[in-house]
């Protein structure tokens, strides 16, 4: 028998998979029965936007699971596909959703994070590890240890355990409150032979990662490469990767007559790709000479220089940008590319394009981009319609990085309306949660 879905609103099903708040108000604010099919969907099979920025939505999930006041219904079914298919939770969502659940007292959830993590030790594996020690504390992380070394039969699992100390020290302060109070738990702990003996390993670990920072830190301070060592490097390698993103950080750091000197070499190179390459120099810096061949490029047919041109006059104010961008809007095969082009040379007035572009049917990948475009626009010039462009796309934005960022937008100026606070207190980004949480500035 299909669900009755009459206090299901037309926009749920897109909020569900935004990671918006909005569909936990719905949740709260409907027939929580009508709900089950499409909710039990999103949470078991946890589908993000992005799975790197918006890697777990355990907490979001949590807080649909709690709108519905139907525990007895999910919980089992959480269990069960925790228990049965764990191995294809890579972000970690559902383990952690069952951690959440087994701290309100479900303790069939913490007995299925007990079982999945016993089961993968004998396949090297240690799933739910960290949950065990967010839930119990130092006694969980005991439990971790003192399992991982009677089960493994070699020390790589146990190894294993000491390359990641951030994750097993985070979830100590998740269950104690805070690092201090982590750090007191596992001092008195550190008396039982084998914590002590992971707490050595970690800590060597925490040394050596210490010093490749430092490293890192001098690498950083190295005087830049003196412009002949850069042109014959990137003659050499006019194929590598990475050679354009080594070119925009060397010219970071160049100084005027450096930077000249690529300029030169630029506008006299012919061969596209040395071109495109040549180009990542100017991503960061103004271009020094006249911008009439990069307006050129920038409706090039190669798709290298065409992007390398655009980025490159993103950072120049001048009205020959700005006239570009109006003449190629009709015709433009990738129209919202040109909003970056008004990012220095935007104009009052200039607020049609944007609310053009906004408008626009794209595919979410480009309105990632041209979104991202907008923001940069409202935060350096603050047109008069900047309240509204940043409410239209809070209500459609995928990224929960993206809607934070938005957010506090609003919240430097005062300027969130209720509506979207309500709605960030249950987002799935855990940033926007907490900058509603406080009143707004994170």
């Amino acid at each position: 028998m299909p669900t009755d879905t009459t206090t299901i609103p037309p926009t749920f099903e897109r909020d569900l998979a935004r990671g918006s708040g909005r569909a936990v108000l719905a949740v709260m604010n409907g027939n929580p029965a009508d709900f089950r099919d499409v909710l039990w969907e999103a949470i078991s099979t946890n589908r993000p936007y992005d799975a790197v920025c918006d890697s777990t939505r355990a907490r979001f999930l949590y807080f649909l699971i709690k709108a519905t006041k139907e525990p007895e219904f999910y919980v089992p079914r959480v269990c069960e596909v925790l228990t049965h298919d764990h191995y294809e939770d890579v972000s970690g969502a559902r383990s952690k959703l069952a951690r959440f659940l087994a701290n309100d007292g479900h303790v069939e959830c913490r007995d299925a994070l007990l079982a999945i993590f016993i089961d993968s030790l004998s396949k090297g594996e240690l799933v739910g590890a960290t949950q065990i020690v967010a839930l119990d504390g130092v006694a969980g992380l005991r439990f971790v240890i003192h399992a991982t070394l009677d089960q493994a039969i070699d020390s790589r699992v146990f190894d294993a355990l000491t390359w990641r100390p951030r994750w097993i020290l985070e979830a100590l302060c998740e269950s104690h409150g805070s690092k201090l109070e982590a750090r007191k738990a596992l001092q008195s702990a550190v008396i039982d032979d084998s914590v002590n003996r992971w707490f050595r390993a970690i800590v060597q670990i925490a040394r050596r990662s210490r010093l490749l920072r430092q490293e890192t830190r001098r690498a950083r301070h190295k005087p830049v490469p003196a412009y002949s060592s850069m042109r014959a490097a990137i003659e050499e390698d006019r194929l590598a990767r990475k050679l354009g993103i080594r070119v925009a950080v060397w010219t970071v750091k160049a100084d005027d007559k450096t930077l000249e000197m690529l300029a030169k070499d630029l506008l006299a190179e012919t061969d596209p790709i040395m071109i495109a390459q040549r180009l990542r120099g100017f991503s960061n810096r103004v271009f020094p000479l006249d911008i009439t061949k990069l307006l050129e490029w920038a409706t090039s047919d190669d798709e290298g220089i065409r992007k390398g041109a655009r980025r490159g006059l993103r950072i120049v104010n001048d009205q020959r940008v700005r006239d570009l961008c109006y003449r190629l809007i009709d015709t433009d095969p990738e129209p919202e590319s040109l909003v970056q082009l008004l990012t220095s040379s935007f104009e009052p007035g200039d607020e049609a394009f944007l609310d053009r572009i906004l408008s626009m049917d794209l595919v979410s990948s480009a309105t990632h981009t041209h979104r991202s475009d907008i923001r940069t626009i409202i935060e350096k010039h603050w047109p008069p319609r900047s309240v509204e462009f940043l409410e239209r796309m809070f209500e459609t934005e995928h990224c929960g990085k993206c809607r934070a960022s938005i957010y506090k937008l609003l919240a430097d100026r005062a300027a969130v309306p209720e509506w979207m606070r309500r709605e960030a207190v249950y987002d799935a980004d855990a940033g926007l949660r907490e900058m509603a949480a406080v009143g707004g500035r994170q």
